[in-house]
């Protein structure tokens, strides 16, 4: 009689554990559209599934439509690379300034550390980020933090938690001219 008791609760237990898994998973499915759905209504943003870390549930390359001049934004344009490593809606995000151009999705410490979404920018000009038209004048700290600025206005529409900007050598100044033009963007 025990071992037949042993053997329901055991199947029990299995068939709860079943139930539980498919339960996360179609969760995250659901997760996964929605991201989906809501990179799909930003204007001037085209974007691909990527495969990255395995601490989030998704990753993205997209490529943001950014103006040559913010001072003319119907001017020219071209489009601007930036990684989004997606883990939660309601996560913090860790915007994570390059100085230069991105080879990949790299995950940064801090981003890690406080389990938040990250968002990783390649600077005007480089990699990918070029404009058709090298007019140098553009290429200077004000006209970056606005490209900063334009790329936080967007995505704020998805991720309502706290943001936090950082960068690294020439990325780290970028984050302080960031902040000195538009001081309301992040949290810290």
């Amino acid at each position: 009689m025990e071992l037949k008791n042993t053997i329901w609760l055991q199947l029990f237990l299995l068939l709860n554990l079943l139930i539980l898994s498919n339960c996360q998973s179609t969760d995250r499915v659901d997760e996964n559209l929605r991201i989906i759905e809501k990179l799909s209504g930003l204007e001037g943003v085209e974007f691909i599934t990527e495969s990255g870390d395995t601490l989030y549930r998704q990753s993205f390359k997209l490529m943001i439509e950014q103006p040559l001049d913010h001072n003319k934004p119907n001017g020219e344009k071209f489009m601007q690379k930036v990684y989004l490593s997606h883990l939660d809606l309601n996560r913090p995000v860790v915007f994570s300034i390059n100085g230069y151009n991105v080879n990949n999705n790299r995950i940064s410490e801090l981003s890690n550390f406080i389990n938040a979404n990250q968002i990783y920018v390649e600077h005007r000009f480089f990699g990918e980020s070029k404009p058709g038209n090298y007019d140098w004048n553009y290429l200077n700290i004000e006209q970056a933090a606005a490209d900063h600025h334009r790329i936080i206005q967007l995505l704020k529409k998805i991720y309502k938690g706290k943001w936090v900007s950082t960068g690294i050598s020439k990325g780290g100044q970028a984050t302080i001219y960031h902040r000195y033009f538009y001081p309301e963007d992040v949290d810290a």
